[in-house]
């Protein structure tokens, strides 16, 4: 692990951009906050996100139960709990690895916020 630039924590989660771009994620993981796919539903440690290993982060932002995260090239993905539409990928479900948020598409991106159980992209 690399040297860690940016931590972000939500209701039970945690996690971290190192300086290389790398993200890393640990806690509950039940609605695919923690990105790693349906089968991780918790980590006691922090694991990189494997579906990001070609793709460098800048910044996370954690919600109760989900995750958004900017990319280097300023794109927007997020994951977790979408049951109400909180992911923005136009599908009221549950996003277990991080999803391209193509309404962002385009934009210039550089902060997100998670204020408990709504999501704030700027």
């Amino acid at each position: 692990m690399g040297v860690i630039q940016h931590v972000a924590c939500g209701g039970g989660h945690t996690c971290m951009v190192t300086e290389d771009g790398a993200l890393y994620t640990t806690g509950g993981g039940s609605c695919g906050q923690l990105g790693h796919g349906p089968d991780v539903m918790a980590l006691k440690r922090f694991q990189r996100v494997q579906a990001l290993l070609s793709t460098p982060v800048a910044l996370a932002a954690c919600g109760e139960e989900f995750t958004c995260i900017v990319t280097a090239h300023r794109a927007v993905m997020t994951f977790g709990l979408g049951n109400v539409g909180q992911l923005g990928i136009s599908a009221l479900a549950n996003a277990d690895v991080p999803t391209l948020v193509e309404s962002m598409s385009g934009k210039q991106v550089r902060a997100s916020s998670h204020p408990a159980a709504h999501e704030c992209t700027a």
